[in-house]
């Protein structure tokens, strides 16, 4: 059972991610030359959207429906419910308000309307690279985070259960691997390890990589990340990192950024300045870095600046109290 230390990173990672949505969200879309001349500095209101500074998107949005859904035990029909009151309903909004549809969402949704196993509602074509399914793996994590201790990280057990996370909206090998490397590195900066991030984020991708290597059907697929492999992937070149919408890139430029940064506010500044999918990759590199710079100033002020920072608080808290309620993650499997 873990206990009130780790509510507390619990709640930070979700944090950290809110801030990187609101912080990348007016900034969606905008290309690095742009961001180049005018960068972003500081958390600001979205104008074309009308929305206020410390607005988050529907990326927080799907994370709150799926934790809510958690809640206890995992039923995957609960989850696509939750994500069909927060399309229909404006539930897990910051302003009341969907900001954008997900086609792959509404797709699943439909499915499963017609009678689909939730499992199997999600889309396998090769447009179903995008990086939502990736976006939306913190509450899994954290549920794997309570309901076992860390000899529980690299079974098969852990990955199945990833991939049928994902699989409600893509299944796809190559979303399942980068969904098992991003459970994997959290996971790690969950327990504290004492190896540099550098090090955890390369032995992460590692043994996911290996993982996959040894399924026929998926080893083809692993190439895409081993660059995050090499402890020397934070001396990459910023010229070779992408930050567009497909799951490897998304990826790759979240890692990058966490390894490559010394605070909370550096890493999410540069995530959000690569531009292209600003929020996502923000997103994603605000759940690591406010686990790895928990006390950075600018982390405490932007999650001040949050609109529904209290709900989202208690949300998580009262979600994740006791690993020794609900169903384990090897019942699901």
């Amino acid at each position: 059972m873990q206990g009130e230390m780790s509510v507390k990173k619990a709640v930070k990672t979700v944090l950290g991610f809110a801030v990187g949505d609101a912080l990348g969200l007016p900034y969606r879309g905008k290309t690095r030359e742009e961001l180049k001349e005018e960068p972003a500095r500081d958390m600001t209101e979205d104008e074309a959207d009308h929305l206020p500074a410390g607005a988050w998107s529907d990326l927080t949005g799907i994370l709150l429906a799926e934790q809510a859904a958690m809640k206890n035990d995992i039923d995957f029909g609960r989850i696509l419910t939750e994500l069909k009151a927060r399309e229909e309903e404006g539930k897990y909004t910051s302003t009341g308000n969907v900001v954008f549809r997900s086609e792959y969402i509404v797709s699943a949704l439909n499915a499963f309307q017609e009678g689909t196993d939730p499992l199997l509602c999600g889309r396998s074509d090769d447009d179903s690279w995008n990086n939502e399914s990736l976006c939306r793996m913190l509450p899994a994590v954290l549920h794997i985070f309570f309901d076992r201790d860390v000899d529980y990280i690299d079974t098969k057990e852990c990955y199945s259960f990833v991939e049928k996370v994902s699989a409600i909206t893509h299944r796809t090998p190559i979303c399942y691997i980068a969904c098992s490397i991003y459970t994997h590195l959290l996971l790690y900066l969950l327990e504290h390890k004492t190896q540099s991030v550098r090090e955890l984020s390369a032995v992460a991708a590692d043994k996911v990589i290996e993982y996959y290597n040894g399924i026929e059907e998926t080893a083809e697929f692993t190439g895409y990340y081993k660059v995050m492999a090499d402890e020397k992937f934070a001396e990459t070149d910023e010229n070779e990192i992408r930050s567009g919408s497909s799951v490897v890139n998304t990826l790759l430029a979240a890692v990058w950024c966490l390894v490559s940064s010394t605070s909370f506010e550096e890493c999410l500044l540069k995530a959000v300045n690569l531009g292209g999918d600003t929020n996502a990759v923000a997103a994603l590199a605000g759940s690591m870095a406010a686990l790895v710079f928990p006390e950075d100033e600018a982390f405490i002020k932007w999650q001040n600046t949050l609109i529904k920072k209290e709900e989202i608080t208690l949300q998580t808290e009262n979600f994740y109290p006791d690993a020794s309620t609900g169903n384990s993650v090897s019942s699901v499997i």
